[in-house]
């Protein structure tokens, strides 16, 4: 019995340890989200995001209270730190970020990410010294929970809803495709029997892309989509929220997917009346 039993209680100890840090962690997010609701969302705040986040301007009123929230939460939870020549993160950078990332969660009965615990800020594109064939980067997401952004390209796309671009959610739409563990353009979906029509849809999506991309033909869709099947989930994202009629009106199969996957449906937003150049 002893060799038994001291085998037993370290693994025993250990899985009592991890239920308890679940639960203690359910009940700290859960109070921490009571505790954001009975703050009001600053008003500076709000002009950051019809400054940097157009789309929020769209959403219904209901929507934009929602995204206030979330965006209160994400900036609690998530640590953002300056690199490469920034100073200080900003609360412009803070806000801009999250009001950008939170937008594929708005639909989503999910947590703000959870996985997700830091923002590393570059000023503009960064190269990693031991990635040299990637070249320069806007921004990355990996699956140990950091996403690094380039400053000026984040906002710059968010701003500018015209190239179908926003690097925030690019790199947000990853993360949601790495929660499974895996980057391969098949997230979680709600049911099982969702997979097919998925992987159908999405994957001749993908090829008429990779196809249209050989000879040189621009489509709603950024050809960067063509470079593997995760890239192409997180390009469709970006135009699924900043192209939502077109992708509708020339992809309907492809925005039916999205659609259902992100419970929420952007073409019957409003356009913003004045789209913000970049600067």
């Amino acid at each position: 019995m002893l060799p038994f039993v001291e085998t037993f209680w370290p693994v025993y100890l250990t899985a009592l340890a991890m239920i308890i840090y679940i639960i203690v962690d359910k009940v700290r997010r859960r109070t921490h989200r009571k505790r954001i609701r009975r703050f009001d969302f600053p008003l500076k705040w709000i002009k950051i995001l019809e400054q940097n986040v157009p789309l929020y301007m769209g959403m219904p009123y209901d929507l934009q209270e929602h995204c206030q929230n979330l965006v209160m939460q994400f900036i609690e939870d998530k640590l953002f730190e300056p690199c490469g020549g920034i100073e200080a993160v900003t609360e412009e950078m803070m806000v801009t970020i999250a009001g950008n990332a939170v937008i594929p969660i708005l639909g989503r009965p999910t947590d703000v990410y959870r996985s997700v615990r830091t923002i590393l800020i570059y000023p503009s594109t960064f190269f990693q010294k031991d990635k040299p064939e990637m070249g320069h980067r806007q921004g990355e997401a990996w699956a140990s929970g950091t996403v690094i952004l380039a400053w000026d390209a984040t906002r710059g796309s968010a701003r500018d809803m015209r190239d179908g671009k926003n690097v925030a959610i690019h790199e947000f739409a990853h993360q949601l495709d790495l929660e499974d563990g895996t980057a391969n353009g098949a997230p979680i979906l709600k049911n099982g029997n969702q997979y097919a029509v998925w992987a159908e849809v999405l994957g001749g999506e993908f090829e008429r892309l990779v196809a249209a991309t050989a000879k040189g033909q621009r489509t709603v869709m950024d050809d960067y989509g063509a470079t593997n099947p995760a890239e192409f989930f997180a390009v469709a994202s970006e135009t699924f929220f900043e192209q939502a009629r077109s992708m509708q009106r020339k992809h309907p199969e492809l925005y039916k997917q999205l659609r259902n996957y992100y419970r929420i449906d952007p073409a019957r937003w409003n356009r913003p009346a004045k789209i913000s150049r970049k600067q």
